[in-house]
């Protein structure tokens, strides 16, 4: 008869935090960045040519997780309204009593998320 234990530290070292599990994750982010830039809503009029599917980026790194103790790939978009752009906001009313639509929720980068699987 024989007895496993396991090695949580040897683990983390030689799976969780490999180099090979990062360029996984790092492959699985920029999938996951190629189809949010895909499906991002786009204006190619719109003046100032700054474009919300321009401002997408993917890294990845070891330590991460609530534990710092995995890898991870991360997909985040820097355009100054990507918050408004992925939740959207609600209607709204000015000081002179004049409706402001609302911006709708797009879920960008969920939806490239839930397409990469």
């Amino acid at each position: 008869m024989s007895t496993y234990r396991h090695d949580y530290k040897a683990f983390g070292a030689l799976v969780l935090n490999a180099p090979w599990m990062e360029a996984d994750m790092r492959a699985r982010a920029e999938r996951v960045k190629a189809l949010a830039e895909a499906i991002a809503p786009y204006d190619p009029t719109d003046r100032d040519g700054e474009h919300y599917r321009d401002f997408f980026e993917a890294d990845s790194g070891t330590h991460g997780g609530i534990h710092h103790d995995r890898t991870y790939g991360r997909v985040s978009n820097t355009h100054p309204a990507a918050r408004y752009i992925e939740f959207g906001t609600a209607e709204s009313v000015d000081d002179k009593g004049r409706k402001h639509g609302a911006t709708p929720r797009h879920r960008t980068l969920g939806k490239a998320l839930d397409a990469a699987g």
